[in-house]
């Protein structure tokens, strides 16, 4: 079992990228693919898009 750490430049989403959010959720769930724990904390707002965090389950 191992640990993966990335740096990322950007920050944790807020209201305002609600919309983004469901979108990056969609695309997931397109793929047949479910989060399970998508909060706040777990969206990365970038400047190239929103990025899910966390998937361990």
């Amino acid at each position: 079992m191992g640990l993966l750490l990335e740096k990322l430049d950007g920050r944790f989403a807020s209201i305002e990228d609600l919309n983004d959010c469901e979108a990056a959720l969609k695309k997931l769930h397109a793929l047949g693919l479910v989060h399970r724990d998508a909060n706040q904390c777990n969206f990365h707002i970038m400047e190239e898009g929103v990025k899910l965090l966390d998937f361990q389950s």
